[in-house]
């Protein structure tokens, strides 16, 4: 693993080195590597990308609030979200996914169940694609009518 992470890093840092553009994708793909093995250095990455005015994308940000949630960081989880939707970038219907499964696993049902109201939009007919997200975390909230509901 050591190894393919040096790669990894001598690759880019090669494509630095050669004056190809940073872009968000290739950031993204070392904040991804680094979620996996060495979180203190996503900060780098982020640096980066600020210094080289690389505007992260909305999969930076599902990136970060899922490594956040993985920290057991919740209230910055809710803080990326925030400076994502600051930054004009609209939360996808996976966002929300992640953020109430981190809500799950760190104890805070109510707010997992909130989020997962509001996925639903009022609307599951509209919404079937949130049904693949919403049918394991009702089930893992132990929400056996709301995933019969869904389902």
């Amino acid at each position: 693993m050591a190894v393919n992470v040096k790669k990894a890093e001598e690759v880019f840092n090669k494509m630095k080195d050669q004056k190809f553009p940073i872009t968000s994708f290739a950031c993204n793909q070392m904040l991804l590597l680094y979620k996996r093995v060495d979180k203190k250095k996503i900060v780098d990455v982020l640096e980066l990308m600020e210094k080289e005015n690389v505007k992260p994308s909305l999969f930076t940000y599902k990136i970060l609030i899922d490594t956040k949630g993985q920290s057991n960081d919740i209230t910055g989880m809710e803080e990326v979200v925030k400076e994502m939707k600051a930054t004009c970038i609209e939360p996808d219907i996976g966002t929300p996914a992640i953020m109430a499964r981190h809500y799950v696993y760190g104890g805070l049902k109510e707010k997992a169940k909130a989020v997962l109201k509001e996925m639903e939009g009022g609307n599951l007919k509209e919404h079937r694609r949130a049904c693949r997200d919403l049918l394991p975390l009702y089930a893992e909230l132990g929400q056996a009518d709301e995933v019969r509901r869904v389902w």
